[in-house]
């Protein structure tokens, strides 16, 4: 096979939305300022490592839409 084949798979959990703030179980909220933040260190963690996805697979949830989208 010509194919290429990534040497590295990467999973990430959600950053903490206002609904895991405050210990409500609602599965589609907005992230929180701390997920945010989360966010961020994230985004600063995978430029300083040099990652490079070649895809990216994401929930249609609100938070993580968002997350990916600041992310660009």
């Amino acid at each position: 096979l010509n194919q290429k084949w990534p040497n590295r798979l990467m999973f990430v959990r959600h950053a903490e939305s206002e609904s895991n703030a405050h210990g409500i179980d609602h599965r589609d909220s907005e992230l929180s300022s701390k997920g945010m933040k989360q966010c961020e260190k994230l985004n600063q963690y995978v430029t300083k490592a040099y990652i490079k996805p070649d895809l990216i697979i994401i929930s249609p949830m609100k938070s993580l839409i968002l997350q990916n989208h600041e992310d660009q």
